[in-house]
């Protein structure tokens, strides 16, 4: 009996410890990599590269050969584009120095040497970068809306127009529709973790969404 009760005793002082690990332990959300999290909830650069080929055949009769991409992120686009043909180029242009940085290290450096020769990374406002000219200019995922004025939209748009070629096109997402204006909150599995669009309110004063 005194065995057994120094066992009970022992194994009570151990269940303190255990639950203290368990605080301790970090959440599957912080040790998660936001970057990739993001590219697989929102980004098919396989499938925006098929879209833009389609869209130059549709209306162009040659082949999209530069691509300029605004607010490129970590540049899964631009990468993917130099992949999908020998002679295509890509320019990235980001204000945010550690996108990019994640940029060179999980997919410029994947890209051959060839590759890695067609692709440039810019830190920097998209506002200033208007030249050389592309076949092919975009900003995705709503990323132009980061401009709340008429006057710098405008702007951007201009310098959109001056690096893209008179027989190219500029390619963007516009935001829209009944449900843009109401709090909504969807949510859909995106392989092992779930992705959660939360939209809590429309000011229409103003046009913005807090989301």
């Amino acid at each position: 009996m005194a065995k057994s009760r120094k066992n009970k005793e022992k194994k009570s002082k151990d269940k303190p410890k255990d639950k203290r690990k368990k605080r301790n332990k970090p959440k599957m959300a912080e040790l998660a990599d936001r970057h990739e999290l993001y590219q697989k909830s929102v980004q098919d650069p396989k499938a925006e590269v098929y879209c833009f080929n389609r869209l130059f055949k549709k209306y162009r009769d040659h082949r999209p050969l530069s691509l300029k991409e605004d607010f490129c992120g970590t540049a899964y686009l631009s990468a993917t584009w130099v992949r999908s043909h020998k002679e295509r180029t890509a320019l990235g242009v980001d204000l945010e120095p550690s996108v990019l940085a994640y940029s060179r290290e999980h997919h410029i450096s994947k890209l051959k040497k060839n590759q890695r020769e067609r692709i440039t990374l810019v830190e920097a406002n998209v506002l200033d970068i208007t030249e050389p000219q592309f076949d092919i200019t975009c900003a995705l995922n709503f990323s132009y809306c980061v401009f709340k004025t008429r006057e710098l939209l405008t702007q951007y748009f201009r310098g959109a127009l001056a690096s893209t070629k008179e027989d190219g096109m500029f390619i963007c997402e516009l935001f829209g529709g009944s449900e843009a204006i109401i709090p909504i909150e969807e949510s859909r599995e995106v392989e092992d973790f779930v992705y959660v669009w939360d939209q809590d309110r429309y000011n229409p004063i103003t046009n913005e969404i807090l989301c």
